[in-house]
């Protein structure tokens, strides 16, 4: 019924992506995957930053998952272009929903310890090496005419926005019933996207033109990007915006507890409100599919993320602050889903596994940033790390913007 639903819908242009069979089923499998993630982050944050205190602590959290993520996401990349895309989605799913069980077990035998989040954030890490770039490089294959291709994207992230709205406030009611039952609901959601993917029959992909080995596989996916102007550019630039701007996630405990006064129920609020943002700028991005200058889309969006967080960073009044982060999240968003149509659209096919596994690394690279900000709040606290990292976001756009007219004037 809900598919059929979809169907009706797929009339508008802004949901265009819903009138393919395989995509429809693999929308509704994120649904339950994007709301296990959305939990996950929520719950190992807040039990971190209780057991230690520490906002240290808070960016090894982070940094644990992003060298799980750093070492394996090129590999990942090479696997997603030679092998069956389905049933490697299927298998990083059901290691995301097993390391959720032995989490949440290890909590209901009472040994669970900041020592065996940090781990398992880490395995997460790799498993997540191998599911990013074969998400990331499914999706074309998923629609029967490409013209749905950005629909498709802002569909997807539409998932990841509107979960940041519910998953916190369940996330917290859920903790206040125990982690058991948190991590529990985790892994049946990420089962959920296994079971719904299950019957997708992908079109057959055209034979690899060349026999390379591993290693010779994937330098040739980080050499098309280096040789090409307009990829290393999109890279770079998602590069410093994960590593300087999104930290700033993994800092909302310190805002919610030791700023802003708000505690539990004000972290569920700020996560929340960083979900509505993104999904009103997912929304607003998905309807500028027609808009021809994208270069200039996407570096006003990384300008304009990058001054709101210096915004954010100064505000000490729960209300003011809930404003900032949804103009943060909608103009990190309006550049997010522009670069990712860009890259999906001009990369060919028999390399795009490997493309997107390294926009997929530098993306993931978000919780190692968070390292960085978590030893700057340490020291000199959250307010000056977030606000450095909005200060670099909004320096580097601007000298792209300035210094680089064949980006500002991309079209797509």
């Amino acid at each position: 019924m809900i598919s059929n639903r979809l169907t009706g819908i797929s009339r508008l242009p802004m949901f265009g992506a819903f009138r393919n069979r395989n995509y429809r089923l693999y929308w509704l499998g994120m649904i339950g995957s994007v709301t296990g993630h959305q939990i996950q982050l929520f719950a190992t944050l807040w039990l971190v930053y209780q057991m230690t205190d520490s906002p240290l602590y808070l960016g090894l959290a982070g940094g644990a998952t992003a060298a799980g993520n750093l070492g394996f996401t090129l590999i990942g990349g090479v696997m997603a272009d030679r092998v069956d895309q389905r049933r490697l989605i299927m298998s990083t799913q059901l290691g995301h929903g097993l390391l959720n069980f032995i989490i949440g077990t290890l909590a209901l035998t009472g040994v669970l310890s900041v020592w065996h989040i940090l781990a398992i954030a880490f395995v997460n890490g790799v498993v997540s090496a191998f599911d990013s770039p074969a998400r990331a490089s499914v999706v074309p294959r998923l629609l029967e005419d490409r013209k749905d291709l950005m629909s498709a994207i802002a569909m997807s992230s539409l998932i990841w926005q509107s979960t940041r709205i519910f998953g916190p406030v369940l996330a917290a009611f859920l903790l206040r019933a125990g982690a058991v039952l948190c991590f529990y609901v985790n892994a049946a959601g990420f089962f959920a996207m296994v079971a719904a993917i299950y019957p997708l029959k992908l079109p057959t992909r055209a034979a690899p033109t060349t026999s390379l080995g591993l290693w010779s596989s994937l330098a040739e996916g980080v050499n098309y990007v280096r040789r090409s102007s307009l990829f290393s550019t999109l890279v770079g630039i998602t590069l410093l915006n994960s590593l300087f701007g999104m930290s700033y996630v993994y800092m909302m405990p310190v805002f919610a507890r030791d700023i802003l006064q708000a505690g539990t129920q004000g972290f569920g609020w700020l996560m929340a409100a960083m979900g509505t943002g993104a999904l009103i700028g997912v929304l607003g991005t998905s309807s500028l599919g027609g808009f021809k200058h994208k270069g200039a889309l996407f570096l006003t969006g990384s300008i304009f993320f990058g001054a709101f967080l210096i915004l954010f960073s100064r505000s000490t009044v729960l209300y003011l602050s809930l404003i900032l982060v949804v103009l943060t999240a909608m103009s990190n968003y309006l550049y997010m889903v522009t670069v990712q149509t860009l890259m999906q659209a001009l990369v060919s096919d028999e390399i795009r596994g490997r493309v997107m596994s390294i926009y997929s690394l530098v993306f993931s690279l978000q919780p190692l940033g968070s390292l960085i900000s978590g030893a700057i709040a340490q020291y000199y606290g959250a307010p000056l790390a977030v606000s450095l990292g909005g200060a670099v976001v909004c320096a580097f756009s601007v000298f792209i913007l300035l210094a680089s007219p064949a980006t500002r004037k991309l079209k797509a």
